[in-house]
């Protein structure tokens, strides 16, 4: 008979999605198993249980039987047997945080005892049946955590363990006194907004839903047929709602947002792999596709209610609060929950081919691991590339020889289909200096939560950049005897060698990148510019592209803070930058410089110029000097008042976040572009066959010899993003990275 909390057990092969409603009962399948241990609890001092005595042969996997109990303070008593793994047995899979390692009680295995975190002794007190043994793996009991050789062994596995359990159980921790609302409320609008197709959203849907009514009629977004029908009902959904500010559900929605689970990065793949996932706070569950409609809805009725509310919030404290509280909630919900799920749907749908090594490592930054090494073999499970790639589990090996293994099989794998793999990977590297534990070309992938890549910021192009043409890595014959593991071979062209850079924008005491502190930096550009001009034109044997078109190189100055990229007015993807961008250049130069003088009324005289029409305008006024002075000053604050509200200035001023973490520079041949925050006058500016864009390198001495280079980061360089390096003569040639 089936009994227990809740979960849909079934067939292991049925599809993610089998019934029109997610089931939300947690169903555990009674099961006879070979109990290695009898049940015996004295409560007396017990012996530790010895591993050694259930070793585990070719994929067998130990499961836990978790007896019954009446209460919850009730003993925690189990027994332990094994399996093979390809039999399928009949277990849950047990998916959650492991707590603080330094917190730990003992339960009763048999006739010995464990040691376990607290985290897990809560899971396993709520999970209980009254009449009936609940079979489970748990990574903390069913692997020997203290045996590396069986961990090594053991985690490749948890991809089949994962996709064949009867069901995974989503443990989000103990029940609070809002969990059980905030859940109840979770299944009500998800039921709904399940039915509605919400459990799996994209961006442009995403944006759609969010957009207002008044955006939406002035035309800023052609919207499909089908997602106007989706947006009107969740507009139905919404209204059925009280006003946010009064949802009673608000307190234990921010409450689940702050529980560690989503964090922890080993969680991704047990949320992902599951055909069937349940997800249980305290005494309540939620089927993994109610939950996920639940969270996309509650996420798309913030976003609205923030813009609604906006207006009031200048002259309302309360409200001002109230938005920055789910402005924060918001951001936390997108960056891991929703993360977490859509990685989910991803899994078990086409796009599971994307879910490359490369890509799950930078999609993933934010998440925790404890182990640093964890960072790679805790994605393996979803790894679409794994077996291409080659990478095995050995937990013997310490974690700057992990990275440097899995970056070298990345980059060697070739793979020309994203800007996250192949060469691209090293698009990751910020850091220009090379340390006694990793070389300079391989990222350290446990510290990349800051990093935005050049990649990352322009994904959205419609014609994507590809400075490397149709050129792809080769892996070099060196490398596949692993003569030189700390050293990267690769082949390219140097395109300039970098004689000038541009002043960083400066950040404020918040850390923030006051609008103001723009000027500089665009101003260097717009030199950098100017001098880019006189040094191509000025030369008949340039090789620069843009030789034969000096507007094109003046035009530098408005294109490359902003990645030579704009944003389209009724799609809102990117194109390449038009004029229009240089419109917006202009005027953000201006409100930077009226920020700056803003509080003194003769420098904004002095310093902010008029233009000839202007100067025109104030002279058909007839003024004397003082009125003059004073309509002067008028009509510059309300120039910069109609600045802002430009959607021009604001598009441009959007789209230099990535010129705010990064410098300008000038090379000797009169290339223009931007780079990281590290490089030197005389570093060199060089396209790496299979590079998206461009890498800044620093020869350096190894050895005694010349040659070698230092990875400083990635660039943009105006003029040679579409292939045009490998069509100018340059004799390309080997580098090698240290």
């Amino acid at each position: 008979m089936l009994i227990g909390l809740g979960l849909l057990v079934g067939g292991v092969h049925t599809p993610l999605v089998q019934s029109p409603l997610p089931v939300t009962r947690i169903l555990f399948l009674p099961r006879r198993s070979s109990v290695t241990y009898p049940n015996s609890f004295s409560g007396k001092s017990m012996d530790a249980f010895d591993y050694g005595t259930l070793p585990l042969g070719h994929e067998e996997i130990r499961i836990l039987e978790l007896l019954p109990a009446a209460s919850l303070d009730d003993p925690v008593r189990t027994r332990i047997s094994k399996a093979r793994i390809l039999s399928q047995p009949s277990f849950s899979a047990l998916s959650y945080a492991w707590g603080d390692g330094r917190h730990t009680t003992q339960i009763a295995l048999g006739v010995y005892s464990l040691t376990i975190t607290v985290s897990l002794d809560a899971a396993l007190r709520a999970l209980r049946e009254v009449d009936e043994s609940v079979f489970l793996w748990i990574d903390q009991v069913c692997i020997n955590q203290s045996d590396a050789e069986e961990k090594t062994r053991q985690i490749p596995l948890m991809d089949k363990i994962y996709s064949f359990s009867d069901q995974t159980i989503g443990w989000l921790g103990r029940e609070t006194t809002d969990s059980d609302r905030a859940m109840d409320y979770l299944q009500d609008v998800g039921s709904r907004a399940y039915l509605l197709g919400l459990s799996d959203l994209d961006e442009v849907e995403l944006k759609a839903l969010i957009l207002e009514d008044a955006d939406l009629n002035s035309g800023i977004l052609i919207m499909d047929p089908t997602i106007s029908q989706l947006r009107r009902s969740v507009q139905r959904l919404i209204a059925t709602q009280v006003d946010l500010q009064e949802l009673p559900a608000l307190e234990g929605i921010a409450q689940l947002l702050m529980l560690p689970y989503f964090e922890r990065g080993w969680i991704q793949q047990e949320i992902a792999l599951p055909r069937k996932l349940m997800f249980k706070w305290g005494g309540r569950v939620l089927a993994a596709e109610t939950f996920a409609a639940a969270i996309w809805f509650h996420h798309i009725w913030s976003m609205r209610s923030i813009t609604a509310l906006v207006p009031s919030a200048m002259e309302n404290p309360s409200i001002r609060a109230f938005l920055e509280r789910i402005a924060g909630q918001n951001a936390r919900l997108s960056s891991h929950v929703i993360a977490s799920l859509t990685m989910r749907n991803w899994y078990h749908s086409s796009k599971r081919a994307t879910l490359t090594t490369a890509s799950l490592l930078q999609r993933l930054r934010k998440t925790q691991f404890s182990q640093p090494q964890d960072r790679v073999y805790g994605i393996l499970g979803i790894a679409a590339d794994k077996k291409l790639l080659g990478l095995d589990v050995d937990t013997t090996r310490t974690w700057e020889e992990v990275f440097t293994d899995a970056t070298r099989r990345i980059i060697n794998a070739c793979q020309p289909s994203s800007w996250r793999d192949g060469i691209n990977f090293l698009s990751l590297v910020t850091s220009p200096e090379e340390t006694d534990t990793l070389p300079s070309w391989v990222p350290n992938v446990n510290n990349l939560q800051q990093i935005a890549t050049l990649g990352m910021e322009t994904a959205a192009l419609s014609q994507p950049y590809q400075a490397c043409g149709q050129l792809v890595h080769a892996k070099s014959p060196d490398e596949a005897k692993d003569l030189e593991p700390r050293i990267l071979r690769c082949h390219g062209v140097i395109i300039d060698r970098i004689t000038e850079l541009g002043p960083a924008w400066q950040i404020d005491d918040s850390g923030q990148h006051p609008h103001s502190m723009g000027l500089d930096p665009l101003s260097a550009v717009d030199k950098f510019a100017t001098i880019s001009e006189a040094i191509v034109t000025s030369n008949p044997s340039s090789k620069h592209p843009f030789r034969s078109y000096p507007q094109r190189l003046s035009e530098a100055k408005w294109r490359v803070p902003v990645l030579n990229r704009e944003s389209e007015v009724t799609t809102g993807a990117c194109r390449r930058a038009t004029p229009r961008s240089e419109i917006g250049y202009n005027m953000a130069k201006y409100t930077m410089l009226f920020d700056r003088l803003h509080r003194d009324v003769y420098k904004i005289l002095a310093d902010i110029h008029l233009t000839p029409q202007e100067e025109a305008e104030l002279k058909a006024m007839g003024l004397g000097d003082d009125d003059r002075k004073l309509a002067e000053v008028r009509l510059k604050f309300k120039k910069n008042i109609e600045y802002n509200k430009s959607p021009e200035h604001s598009t441009y001023c959007l789209l230099m976040d990535a010129f705010k973490v990064r410098r300008s520079f000038l090379g000797a041949e009169g290339y223009v572009g931007v780079g990281s925050m590290g490089m030197q006058a005389g570093d060199v500016v060089c396209v790496l066959y299979g590079g998206s864009f461009p890498f800044i390198l620093r020869e350096v001495d190894k050895d005694g010899e010349l040659g070698a280079y230092m990875l400083v980061g990635q660039a943009y360089c105006d003029g040679i993003m579409d292939g045009e390096a490998l069509d100018m003569g340059i004799v390309d040639q080997e580098f090698r990275l240290v």
